[in-house]
């Protein structure tokens, strides 16, 4: 089951009929209505249905026959019976400036910035934007009023200067957006939408002739629109504006036009925002804040790649590329470091230079997943620290007919190639983590194994945000049949009967008594579940949830089954409200499926 309704009672229900469902199915005895005989299954003497399970229970379970996969050199181990886990995660600590000085602390320190007088990780960003809205007298006060608090919200949390850029007939940093005539045959979201791009084209021209060096320019871009596709619209204005932006300075190729390129930044803004003063439920503050920080992590630091070429036997390091400058991510704040308390090293041979020898488990994270209708390719790079951080959207070019595993090949060897030029950026030897947001299956690992078979220390997961692990408190209004109910005395499924219940013990020193209640008293907590036992899955659960989605739930097909190395979950516990009149919706945990 992939999906459950919300309401434990429900979702009691539906569980409870379910069993009932596999009781019958499984049952020798049991005659269907209007059948005149029985039906004999190809399934093992003995097993029972059990559940719904609690969390102890479900942990308990274990592969006693475990077969042995393996995938290319990929292949699992067999588990201890004592090898389950249930680990409570620590939130990490961070890092911030403050007075010149770099601080580690808790991630709640954000929430009062201001009053600690934080300052970002990163150097401080200078700002000169232009505001592209509607045109109209009562909402461009509206639009000087908020912009003027998001000047004041950017420089008080030491960000740098936000200031209203002048670049030809444009003023006070405003570029209102006049419509243009009415053509024959146009809808009115099209004539505006047109009119957006037509003002976004001359903003770029115009903005060729900025003088500007040291500062980035922030295209903040009013979004007046309703229908689906509106911020999909924003976006091709803004690829009209560079554009424009680079056709008026192709003649003037000097190191300020260069850098001015590249410091473009397009930050979308809806129109309630700008015109209800009790935008961002009530917090305008908080809203405005998370605007500024989200300006100064998109506005990217330019440094000079005229560096020299280092080799060397034991990192990789290259300084080949020849654009003169490029673009680092530089983040308000960052994950802690941890300390080393030993560094281990041999007199044999020649001790490794810096900085892998302090730093030899660096991570470095490859998420992706695909657009519903396949033909984009959207993948992240960031490293375990948030110091780096890279995106891409790659075109598949998915036709019709066309076997999915021959696109695999080329969009994965482009990522690889983009990951490994992003690893020689230092002089770390990463460890490398593949992730796919979503399941993974077999001609997917198979052509990811393909791909990274000469590179060592690479590890391939997928992580599933619709796990089917649905975790309810107990409670007394939801009726479930007692223990032995609807359970058949011979015959069953072929699943069940190769788990046993072990007497294993969770680590971390919790006992008998406090695991059963871990997430009863939990409260924004994160959980690593990893199971003796794994769970199969097959292409058919994947077509459910994207048919949802789309509105079109194919039917048949091959089942794909797949069974990872290993399986487990991460469950979060939300936020529990101090408030006793405040209304707080589900409230329980959230799991998702990972599957190694």
């Amino acid at each position: 089951m992939t999906a459950v309704p919300a309401l434990v009672d429900d979702a009691c229900n539906l569980i409870s009929e379910f069993k009932d469902m596999l009781a019958q199915t499984f049952d020798p005895t049991h005659v269907p209505e209007g059948s005149q005989h029985t039906h004999h299954l190809s399934t093992p003497a003995t097993v029972t249905i059990k559940g719904p399970l609690s969390i102890q229970q479900y942990y308990d379970l274990a592969e006693t026959n475990q077969t042995q996969s393996k995938y290319g050199k990929y292949q699992v181990k067999k588990r201890k019976p004592m090898e389950p886990s249930l680990d409570l995660l620590p939130v990490p600590e961070i890092v911030v400036g403050q007075r010149d000085d770099w601080i580690a602390g808790s991630p709640h320190i954000l929430r009062f910035w201001e009053k600690l007088r934080l300052e970002p990780y990163s150097s401080r960003k200078n700002v000169v934007y232009f505001v592209v809205y509607p045109q109209s007298s009562e909402l461009e006060e509206a639009i000087k009023c908020f912009f003027k608090e998001l000047g004041s919200m950017y420089e008080t949390c030491s960000l740098g200067s936000h200031q209203p850029g002048v670049a030809g007939e444009y003023t006070r940093g405003l570029v209102p957006v006049q419509l243009l005539p009415e053509s024959a045959g146009q809808t009115e979201t099209e004539r505006k939408t047109k009119s957006y791009m037509a003002a976004c084209q001359k903003l770029g021209s115009t903005l060729g002739t900025l003088p500007t060096e040291n500062l980035h320019v922030v295209i903040y871009m009013v979004n007046p629109f309703a229908h689906s596709t509106a911020y999909f619209d924003l976006g091709h204005c803004f690829t009209k504006l560079m554009v424009a932006f680079h056709a008026a300075t192709m003649g003037s190729a000097t190191s300020v036009t260069e850098k001015l390129r590249e410091r473009l930044v397009l930050q979308l803004v809806p129109i309630e925002h700008v015109l209800r003063p009790t935008g961002f439920g009530g917090f305008l503050k908080f809203g405005l804040k998370e605007i500024a920080f989200s300006v100064y992590t998109k506005c990217l630091q330019l440094v000079d790649r005229t560096q020299p070429k280092v080799c060397s036997s034991d990192i990789m390091m290259s300084f080949e590329d020849p654009t003169p400058f490029n673009e680092v991510y530089a983040p308000p704040f960052v994950l802690a470091k941890s300390v080393r308390n030993s560094i281990q090293f041999s007199l044999k041979r020649s001790l490794a230079p810096y900085p892998t020898l302090l730093d030899q488990n660096v991570f470095l994270h490859l998420a992706y997943c695909w657009s519903l209708d396949r033909r984009w390719f959207l993948c992240v790079w960031i490293d375990s620290r948030g110091e780096l951080l890279e995106f891409a959207a790659l075109e598949a070019g998915r036709d019709r007919g066309v076997d999915a595993t021959r696109i695999l090949a080329p969009v994965f060897n482009e990522t690889w190639e983009r990951t490994l030029r992003l690893s020689r950026r230092t002089g770390y030897s990463w460890h490398f983590v593949v992730g796919k947001l979503g399941l993974m299956y077999n001609e997917e690992l198979q052509e990811w194994m393909n791909v990274v078979r000469t590179t060592p220390n690479v590890s391939i997961v997928c992580m599933d945000i619709d796990s089917p692990l649905q975790i309810y408190p107990s409670t007394e209004s939801a009726t479930i049949p007692p223990e032995g109910m609807n359970t058949p005395t011979s015959s069953g499924a072929p699943t069940p009967e190769a788990f046993t219940s072990t007497s294993s013990t969770l680590n971390n020193s919790m006992t008998a008594q406090n695991r059963l209640d871990v997430f009863e008293d939990a409260s924004g907590e994160t959980h690593a579940l990893l199971l003796n036992h794994r769970v199969a899955f097959s292409k058919t659960r994947r077509r459910i949830i994207e048919g949802v989605l789309s509105g079109d739930i194919a039917e048949g097909g091959d089942e794909n089954w797949m069974l990872p190395l290993a399986s487990g979950y991460l469950t979060q516990t939300p936020v529990k409200s101090e408030a006793p009149n405040t209304e707080t919706f589900c409230l329980e945990p959230h799991s998702l499926e990972v599957c190694y």
